[in-house]
């Protein structure tokens, strides 16, 4: 029997699961990072995020790569379940992976809060641009939470300073805060693609929402001048039905050289391929608390290019793309000049973007390992 520490971490979904994106991933990575020092078991839904039902045994415990993991059905997901599980593991620390999920992180709360030491990841919905998406209905879920000390006592995981900056300005300085970036799976070796000077390939990958501001870089690629080839690879489920409908109105305006193909959903094994088919990896977002598929993309030695709206900073000094103001100047001058890079150029970045990769995703400790220092 192992001696590590157990860890039970909630979460809505989870592998197979990939709908949901990043917070998916961040679970993941985690677990297969630190799974040497910890044991982990992971306590779910049996459906992704569009209430499809995953292809794996429910109600019971069942191992899925590093992690222990229960998948349960919508009528077990209650607090005398919850409690049964949590008293039989006797986990060193509850992790939670969500600020406003109901069933994943204020059933737990409510339940485990007097009796467990918590640690909880708002994966970036304290910022200003996701809690500006239904306002009023935030606003005051977030008042009566501080009143009633929904959160009392928690220990925060912030995954850089901004976030951090955002919790301390919606629940006080004296929140415990542990900042631990959001880390990734790098390979052994890279993949790299050839380019041609005047051709460049994109891929963009999210869920099709306003946040991620889509139509902002068709607008863009619209204003474009100096190309051969142009191709938008697009990867990610439509879960806003009548923005998709103007995406593809823009996407019909556009030149003929310009192709955009949409891919949908995808799990992560084809995601990592359809980004090694690209040369630059482009997000436009309005908020990212991580930003995922930046990571996976740096990882794989693509380079990025995304707006200022992310914790991805200094790109361009890096050598590895750039981060830009949500101007359409600014990302047309860019795009511009990475189509007129040649296959020499692009082979220099690419090496210089793995190297970075190696260097910024090599984890030194866990989020659990700083609280007990921030402890002593």
């Amino acid at each position: 029997m192992s001696n590590k520490p157990k860890i039970v971490v909630f979460i809505d979904w989870y592998v197979p699961a990939y709908k949901a994106g990043g917070p998916i991933r961040s679970v993941y990575t985690t677990v297969e990072t630190f799974s040497d020092r910890y044991d982990f078991y992971i306590i779910t839904s049996n459906v992704d995020i569009d209430n499809n039902k995953l292809d794996i045994e429910t109600g019971k415990w069942v191992k899925q790569d590093s992690a222990h993991v229960l998948y349960l059905e919508k009528e077990d997901i209650n607090a005398k379940r919850f409690r049964y599980e949590v008293n039989i593991i006797q986990p060193a620390w509850i992790y939670l992976n969500s600020l406003f999920s109901s069933k994943f992180t204020l059933l737990p709360l409510s339940v485990f809060k007097n009796s467990h030491k918590i640690v909880l990841a708002p994966r970036g919905m304290l910022g200003k641009e996701s809690l500006a998406i239904k306002p009023l209905k935030k606003k005051l879920f977030l008042f009566y939470a501080k009143l009633f000390g929904v959160y009392k006592n928690v220990y925060w995981h912030a995954t850089s300073e901004i976030e951090k900056a955002e919790i301390t300005k919606v629940f006080g300085d004296n929140s415990k805060i542990i900042i631990e970036p959001n880390i990734a799976l790098v390979p052994r070796t890279i993949k790299t693609i050839s380019k041609k000077e005047g051709e460049l390939s994109l891929i963009m990958v999210g869920r099709i929402v306003p946040i991620k501001n889509i139509l902002f870089l068709l607008e863009v690629l619209k204003e474009i001048e100096e190309y051969q080839h142009l191709t938008l690879t697009l990867i990610g489920p439509v879960e806003d039905k009548e923005y998709w409908i103007k995406c593809q109105h823009a996407i019909r305006e556009l030149s003929a050289s310009i192709q955009v193909k949409m891919l949908g959903a995808q799990p992560p094994s084809e995601v990592r391929k359809q980004i090694e088919n690209n040369h630059l990896l482009i997000s436009t977002s309005l908020n990212e608390n991580f930003g995922h598929s930046i990571a996976e993309a740096l990882c794989l030695g693509r380079p990025v290019l995304v707006s200022e709206h992310t914790p991805w900073k200094e790109l361009k000094k890096k050598g590895i793309g750039a981060d830009l103001p949500l101007s359409t100047t600014a990302f047309k001058q860019e795009l511009q000049e990475w189509i007129r890079y040649d296959d020499n150029r692009f082979k220099t970045i690419q090496q210089q973007v793995f190297d970075y990769a190696k260097k910024r995703f090599v984890p030194k400790q866990s989020i659990f390992e700083q609280i007990k220092q921030d402890k002593q």
